[in-house]
């Protein structure tokens, strides 16, 4: 047998971080024996045990596994169709004479069942109630060489079964129409929503089905032994698990699917983790336990001693007006939904039911009309299925090595029809909220860019680590769990307090009070329990009253600072000043660089190890050249091998006789013009406010030279400026309704001399490796 037929008779076999690999492979009665070593380790054998199918069977296997007198490390795994104690099955009697047989072998042996970790019990008879049996029938044995050489290992058993999903491969079944078309055309009597869910479930049966019978085991094929198979339906669905949306469809990426899937799932799993008491826990139920008791605490507890919010204060900012109730309540129509619909990607996580956006583009010739009638009913009439309002929360690791429930990251993956029904209210939303959100706001508003910001967060820095410039203090605050912990009355208050419609706010509340939740841990589903709360993310008086604000804005919201993340910068204040500053606060004093909305802040040049958003350091773009160089030459991204042609023949449009590649210092600068570009066409944002008060100051902005205590990103837009006046003028500038990177950049290098036979090498006529090779051959460097 093949090594890759042997790892996937095997699956059930894995050992982290270390490939096995089969070094002589034997059939013997109802036993696969085969002779396993992993790199560097003692060799063993390994006996993968057939299921038992009665008792004159195991009698025959017991007799065959007496006789074997194995000394080296040896192990037994699969299904005996038998338990060793009577505590390994609930739910009926375990009989004396099943026991007695596998006990005397493993005595006699001197086998010993390897520890278990997961589910005790690995089968059940499928029937429910007091009907129901539990036991456990797989197990792996394991002799004293064995366990001497390791001592520690464990049995780990997946609990749980795995959520429905459905696959883009299903649709290439030429049976997939009719199974989707007999499934949905069930008649179901209730509301329009409901019909929709019942239909989705009967579809989900008969796809399962599809799948048994058609696509069964895919997971398991290597890329060696996908010849003479449909290649399309396993690159379809490795695609969609390994979900890279960048891969191109026709490239053969097998093997890079495989390694970014496997990956995130040894990345992904949990097998031990510390309670909320700081209690060790490393059995399956007990990580499930630790898991749900904290988010039913997080998301599950309520504000008790919220302040109302004082609507006289709300009313003194903007709030709706006439004209934007009409943009609210307007009537919904069918092409709202469509568009919210298939504007989800694919290859996002899918929702609780399994169906992800790619199902409804794939059978919208079925489903589509359907399932729009439902969600403009639901739009319509503000009433939503607990069953479309389900969310399952995915946990992703924060850290390398998480020990503690908050080292995971919540991510939640909402139904694809609640997806729709939120797209087609925050699409009306967008509309207004210009108008309702202070200008200095630019991460939640369409059109503004949270950047501006960060830049000008950098200007106000620029004095600090100088001298004799006035005493400053900067806080640096972060929301602890701000989505998660925000209070439902402050939502709804808040929309009153602004004047939203009524129907408007009610339509919102319902998608937000409806919630269930349930944990995806280790591929399973665990829990379903309700939300009451959260959303799916100078001088000493002067901070004394900040902070009394914050304490104020918790009464009213919910939402309070996170004292570990929260920090104090001061500068050209006395000590006295800062340690009472410190003292009241609770902050850690803090010094530059920092870090806001994931961009280093600093007062001086950015350094290597922190570049940012901005100019790229020199140093950091030979490296990247350098990279790039050995990995076109080699393969590798690290080589000492000569190049065949310079970096800056390579960089450049193919039209040039290039081989098209970026070239990184132009394509950042490209970048960088686009604030050029809104200087000079003076767009309306916080950002260009504020360097008009005060750098500019009512002066030409295409003939300003910055001033030498100006800050250091500043003068690098300028000297962007400076290379844009190479290729443009102010006026064509001004002409471009706008800014678009891409034509920059290609105005930037299209100084190059054309070649007449760019077009007789790339073309799609030749495979991209002939057409390589046939462009060193033009440039004499084969």
């Amino acid at each position: 047998m093949d090594p890759e037929g042997f790892q996937r008779i095997l699956r059930p076999i894995r050992v982290r971080n270390s490939p096995v690999v089969p070094t002589h492979t034997t059939n013997t009665f109802q036993l696969l024996e085969v002779e396993v070593q992993r790199e560097g380790d003692v060799s063993v054998r390994l006996d993968n045990l057939v299921e038992v199918e009665n008792e004159s069977n195991a009698s025959v296997l017991w007799s065959v596994l007496s006789t074997l007198n194995v000394q080296s490390p040896w192990i037994i795994c699969g299904d005996f169709n038998c338990v060793i104690v009577v505590n390994e099955r609930i739910g009926a009697p375990v009989r004396h004479m099943e026991i007695v047989d596998i006990n005397n072998y493993m005595h006699g042996c001197g086998m010993e069942d390897v520890k278990c970790v997961g589910n005790l019990y690995t089968w059940n008879n499928k029937q429910q109630g007091a009907d129901r049996v539990f036991s456990k029938l797989n197990r792996i044995l394991a002799n004293a060489a064995w366990q001497d050489c390791y001592p520690s290992a464990e049995a780990w058993v997946n609990g749980g079964r795995k959520p429905f999903k459905y696959f883009t491969m299903w649709k290439s079944s030429r049976s997939f129409n009719a199974i989707v078309t007999d499934a949905w055309n069930t008649h179901i009597n209730g509301s329009k929503m409901f019909c929709v869910v019942t239909k989705l479930t009967k579809v989900k049966f008969s796809l399962k089905e599809l799948n048994k019978n058609g696509f069964s085991d895919i997971w398991n094929y290597r890329p060696s032994m996908i010849i003479g198979l449909n290649t399309r339906y396993i690159l379809n669905f490795l695609s969609q698990k390994a979900k890279l949306a960048w891969i191109k469809a026709g490239d053969e990426n097998t093997a890079l699917f495989h390694q970014s899937i496997r990956s995130r799932q040894v990345q992904n799993q949990i097998y031990s983790i510390h309670d909320m008491r700081g209690d060790w826990k490393d059995q399956s139920a007990d990580v499930s336990e630790v898991f749900l008791n904290y988010y039913k605490m997080l998301l599950g507890s309520v504000h008790e001693d919220k302040t109302p919010i004082i609507t006289q204060v709300v009313h003194t900012g903007p709030v709706c007006q006439d004209y934007h109730k009409t943009i609210l309540i307007a009537r919904y129509t069918a092409e709202e939904v469509k568009a919210a619909l298939f504007s989800i990607p694919g290859i996002r996580a899918p929702s609780p039911d399994g169906f992800g956006s790619f199902f409804y583009k794939n059978a919208c010739h079925v489903a589509r009309s359907e399932v729009i009638e439902a969600v403009l009913n639901v739009l319509r009439n503000g009433k939503l299925l607990k069953e479309v309002n389900h969310t399952v929360v995915t946990l992703i690791p924060k850290t390398k090595c998480p020990k503690n429930v908050s080292d995971f990251r919540p991510i939640s993956c909402c139904n694809t029809i609640y997806k729709c029904i939120t797209k087609v209210l925050c699409g009306r939303l967008r509309q207004i909220l210009p108008d309702l959100i202070l200008e200095n706001q630019g991460g939640c508003v369409h059109g503004r860019y949270i950047v501006h910001n960060i830049m000008v967060v950098q200007d106000l820095v620029r004095h600090y680590g100088r001298k004799g410039v006035k005493p400053s203090c900067l806080m640096k605050i972060d929301l602890q769990k701000a989505y998660d912990t925000v209070d439902w009355s402050f939502l709804k208050e808040m929309m009153v307090a602004l004047d939203f419609p009524k129907q408007f706010v009610d339509l919102v509340m319902e998608c937000v009070t409806t919630l269930m939740f349930s944990l995806i841990i280790n591929g399973s589903m665990h829990g379903f329990f309700k939300s009451q709360r959260g959303l799916r993310q100078g001088e000493f008086p002067s901070i004394y009253l900040i902070l009394q604000t914050f304490k104020l804005f918790f009464d009213f919201s919910g939402l309070k600072a996170n004292i570990k993340k929260s920090s104090i910068f001061c500068h050209g204040m006395v000590e006295s000043e800062v340690q009472r500053v410190v003292e009241t606060s609770g902050f850690t004093r803090s010094s530059l660089p920092f870090k806001y909305l994931s961009v280093p802040i600093c007062s001086k040049r950015i350094s290597t190890a922190q570049c940012g958003i901005f100019v790229l350091p020199k140093s950091v773009l030979q490296i990247i050249f350098k990279i790039c160089r050995a990995f076109l030459w080699s393969g590798q991204a690290f080589s000492h091998r000569p190049c065949n042609i310079s970096w800056d023949n390579i960089c450049c449009d193919k039209k040039s006789g290039c081989l098209g590649f970026r070239d990184v210092s132009l394509w950042n600068v490209a970048n960088l013009g686009k604030y050029v570009w809104a200087l000079v066409t003076k767009q309306d944002n916080v950002w260009i406010k504020w360097v008009t008060s005060v750098y500019l100051k009512n002066g030409d902005w295409w003939e300003y030279q910055p001033s030498n205590s100006a800050s250091w990103y500043w003068k690098q837009i300028c000297n962007t400026k400076e290379r844009l006046k190479s290729v443009y003028t102010k006026a064509e500038l001004e002409a471009m309704s706008h800014y678009s990177v891409k034509q920059v950049y290609q105005k930037l290098t299209s100084d190059r001399p054309k070649v007449h036979w760019d077009k007789l090498v790339w073309n799609r006529l030749s495979t991209p490796k002939h057409r390589f090779i046939a462009w060193l051959e033009i440039q004499s460097r084969l």
